[in-house]
């Protein structure tokens, strides 16, 4: 009988998946797009707060297909569609209100664990409204792991994977992407920035919306 913290899965099969995986993270998507924009307009902090709900929708995916409930989860499309219109619409409202937000260069706090918990449900609902996102990981795992006969110790070392490579990811989008509105400087600069960041959360709406 296998100790069921017993590593079965391939080393080469792991690094396979972390590969595949990291090849289709970072391509620009809904949740880097978020990110990007959301650090440009307000700063590192609270997008990693937000960063941090994406990571926790993650587990929550992984989960979801390791112990074959994606399958199940796929049958509620009418939920689904309904969650990633409230997504997109989330998004949208976003977009907007950096484009009206008033602008200040050292505007980089998550002041109050109110302010954490909303970028992190952002994050959150943002990624758990993205279809493809469950669609990738049910369609990903099963190629480099047996689902069906995976250990305690295989689910958490994959789980561990998948959550590392996703927020060094989008950590290092949010790191850029701040220094970038640090170097700016100004006031006025920084409008036009928060702006530009404006049109990338509702493009990532319009992405979330039409997939």
């Amino acid at each position: 009988m296998i100790d069921l913290l017993t590593i079965t899965v391939p080393i080469e099969a792991l690094l396979q998946l972390v590969a595949a995986s990291i090849i289709i993270k970072v391509t620009p998507g809904p949740g880097v797009t978020a990110t990007v924009a959301r650090s440009m307009a307000q700063g590192l902090r609270p997008a990693l707060a937000f960063i941090f709900g994406i990571v926790i929708a993650e587990i929550t995916l992984v989960m979801l297909c390791l112990t074959g409930l994606a399958a199940v989860a796929a049958h509620f499309e009418g939920f689904f569609t309904a969650v990633r219109y409230l997504g997109a619409a989330y998004l949208i409202y976003l977009g907007f209100r950096f484009w009206t937000a008033e602008t200040h260069p050292t505007n980089d706090t998550v002041s109050t664990k109110g302010d954490f918990m909303k970028a992190a449900l952002s994050g959150y609902t943002i990624t758990m409204s993205n279809p493809k996102a469950i669609i990738f990981y049910a369609a990903l795992l099963p190629m480099f792991i047996d689902i069906a006969n995976i250990t305690l110790g295989d689910g958490m070392l994959v789980l561990g994977l998948m959550v590392v490579d996703i927020a060094i990811i989008l950590t290092g989008y949010a790191v850029l992407a701040s220094r970038a509105r640090t170097l700016l400087g100004s006031s006025r600069r920084l409008r036009w920035f928060n702006r530009a960041a404006g049109t990338a959360m509702l493009g990532a709406g319009g992405m979330v919306a039409t997939q």
